[in-house]
């Protein structure tokens, strides 16, 4: 039984404990120039659409030197979206304190135009709504449309919620793990269009796989069901073959 999708964009080339902007990734993902910088210890609660203009929020609110690989996982919401809600043209810029905070889908959302300087352990959760049961058949949708992520030591999408997440004109540069899907839902979908990866450059880096269909760990080979970049994916990994493209 296919139960947990996971996408493996793994191309470690750049330093993944520095504080400081990836200059060469964001000028690979076209980074935008903010039009203004927020500094805030406080996070945001979007109910509804919110178009943030375009601004680069630098958030000191959580734990300090949590963007740490050699640490236990932990981070912090900078941004909390209520089921249906949708952000808009924001930059998430690195902590020089040292903190990691994604966002936080409680249910459906939509993010266009997000970009992350500093993934560190997670750029987005893609939670259930609040009241949600396990006997419930709701089923969400997590929508990326634009953007770009950069500098992640894990997955920088994660979907617990059952349903699907659709990303498109995507880029990233220097994360291990693009989403992946958990909490045993057999209904997950992915849909990739136009998801750039920066990688393959050099002898450090490998893209593994651009989609896999887990299978569990006690099949003869929990891999079988697995598309390299370049190949179209199945009924989980809902995509065309040149959906992910590998650029050097």
């Amino acid at each position: 039984m296919k139960f947990l999708l996971a996408i493996i964009l793994i191309n470690s080339f750049f330093n993944l404990n520095s504080f400081g902007l990836n200059t060469q990734g964001a000028k690979f993902c076209k980074f935008p120039t903010p039009k203004s910088t927020n500094i805030t210890t406080k996070g945001f609660f979007i109910s509804g659409n919110y178009d943030f203009g375009m601004q680069r929020i630098i958030y000191n609110g959580g734990s300090k030197n949590t963007c740490n690989k050699n640490i236990q996982k932990q981070w912090d919401s900078v941004i909390t979206i209520q089921n249906g809600g949708s952000i808009s043209n924001v930059i998430l810029g690195v902590s020089p304190e040292g903190i990691s905070a994604d966002i936080n889908c409680m249910g459906s959302c939509t993010l266009n135009n997000v970009y992350w300087e500093n993934v560190c352990w997670r750029g987005a959760s893609f939670r259930v709504a609040k009241g949600f049961k396990k006997t419930d058949k709701t089923r969400y949708t997590y929508t990326v449309n634009g953007g770009g992520a950069l500098d992640g030591f894990r997955k920088f999408f994660d979907q617990s919620g059952p349903g699907k997440t659709i990303i498109s004109n995507f880029c990233s540069v220097n994360n291990a793990i693009g989403i992946a899907s958990c909490d045993g839902n057999p209904v997950d979908k992915v849909t990739l269009k136009n998801v750039e990866i920066y990688g393959e450059n050099n002898p450090t880096s490998k893209i593994t796989y651009a989609c896999s269909e887990y299978m569990g760990e006690s099949v003869p080979n929990p891999w079988a069901n697995s598309y390299k970049p370049g190949q179209a994916g199945g009924k989980s990994c809902n995509y065309a073959a040149n959906a992910v493209k590998i650029m050097t």
